[in-house]
């Protein structure tokens, strides 16, 4: 079917490790209140730790809520595979992002991402794919 299993917000709430162990898991999404603190050291252990797990399980991960650089490429150090959050866009619209990654493609059958995404790169660091559809200025809460 194609199906895969993420457990979302991973180390907080009712995302507990027990589930690693009693569901087919494929995903671990880290949740953005680890993220928010992960560039300043505070938090960054514990992502680490985190990610390490989801390797040693053979599970993707993907962080949550990343609103700028720094947090990025912190998550890029710590071998996070995956992420999402406004420093790469907003919320959109099914119809916006179809538009987005076909012009992105150039119309190309979309399956994989491009081997140069317009994400700043850094050396050793660049076979992370943590590729935006559209860069826009972080939302001011």
């Amino acid at each position: 079917l194609g199906v895969r299993l993420a457990i979302d917000d991973f180390g907080t709430g009712y995302s507990s490790l027990s589930y690693l162990h009693r569901f087919p898991v494929d995903i671990l999404k880290i949740d953005r209140s680890f993220i928010e603190r992960v560039a300043s050291d505070s938090d960054s252990e514990f992502v680490r730790t985190i990610v390490q797990l989801g390797q040693s399980l053979s599970l993707t991960t993907v962080a949550e809520g990343i609103e700028d650089l720094e947090q990025l490429m912190a998550l890029r150090l710590a071998g996070c595979e995956l992420g999402q959050g406004f420093h790469f866009s907003p919320a959109v619209s099914g119809a916006t992002i179809e538009a987005h990654l076909v012009s992105w493609v150039g119309g190309a059958v979309v399956g994989a991402l491009p081997d140069d995404p317009p994400y700043p790169s850094a050396p050793d660091l660049d076979d992370l794919r943590l590729a935006p559809v559209a860069r826009r200025e972080r939302r001011a809460r």
